[in-house]
């Protein structure tokens, strides 16, 4: 009998060992099967950041590439416009010379007419002195 009850308690062990085995089995198929999920997630979910990512540095390159264009067309128009600006200045200073030179040579007329009138005016009061002279 000591020997059946051996075999008994071994079996009643044994049986409790399996069934915590078993339950041990059921929770890491559990566990498996959630990590499995997780990964399919994850891996979705980084594909999806993939291609978002591959999306803005396509958006990026096309925003950067139109900003360089505008850039160069600005810098161009702002050459454009220092040129014309550097032309005026340039045609402002002669035509400022030109008329300077006028305004100087139209002086030196008026001081030469001044002169001459002057003169004349010297002139016609000695021919009215003369007169006079003669006359008294």
């Amino acid at each position: 009998m000591a020997c059946c009850e051996q075999i008994e308690a071994d079996l009643e062990r044994t049986e409790s060992a399996f069934a915590d085995l078993l339950h041990k089995y059921e929770k890491s198929k559990e566990i498996v099967a959630t990590m499995r999920k997780n990964e399919a997630a994850l891996k979705s979910a980084c594909e999806q950041a993939q291609q978002a990512l591959k999306q803005s540095e396509e958006r990026y390159g096309k925003l950067k590439e139109h900003a360089e264009k505008k850039i160069m067309e600005a810098n161009e128009e702002i050459a454009k416009v220092r040129e014309d600006n550097k032309a005026q200045i340039m045609l402002m200073t002669t035509k400022m010379k030109k008329a300077e030179s006028e305004t100087a040579q139209l002086q030196r007329q008026l001081e030469a007419k001044e002169k001459d009138n002057e003169e004349l005016t010297a002139i016609c009061n000695d021919l009215v002195k003369q007169l006079e002279s003669r006359s008294t």
